[in-house]
C-alpha cells in the first residue's frame, strides 16, 4: 500500500483490494459505519477486520501459508508463527 491507512487514500487503497477479493466489502463497511460511531470504531479498524476476515476465507478456500516454517513455542507452549493466505 502506497498510503497510511489512517487517511482517505490509503482507506481507498485497501477498499479496492478487498472489492475484488469480497464482493460484500461495500455492504459490510456501510453497516459498521452506520451502527457504530466513529469514537467507537473508526473506519481503519473496519478496513482491519475486513482484511483479517478475508484472508482466513481466502484460506480456507486454498491455503494457509505459515512463516517460519518450525516456528519456536512461547512460554506458553504456543507457536510463534505468522499465518496467511496468498490468493
Amino acid at each position: 500500500m502506497q498510503f497510511s491507512k489512517k487517511c482517505r487514500k490509503g482507506a481507498n487503497e485497501r477498499i479496492t483490494v478487498l472489492r475484488k477479493l469480497y464482493q460484500n466489502t461495500d455492504e459490510i463497511i456501510k453497516f459498521a459505519l452506520n451502527n457504530y460511531r466513529r469514537k467507537e470504531l473508526a473506519l481503519d479498524d473496519i478496513l482491519d477486520a475486513l482484511c483479517l476476515a478475508v484472508s482466513g476465507l481466502q484460506g480456507l478456500k486454498k491455503e494457509f501459508s505459515v512463516i517460519p516454517q518450525k516456528p519456536e513455542k512461547d512460554l506458553k507452549g504456543l507457536d510463534m508463527k505468522i499465518v496467511f493466505s496468498c490468493s
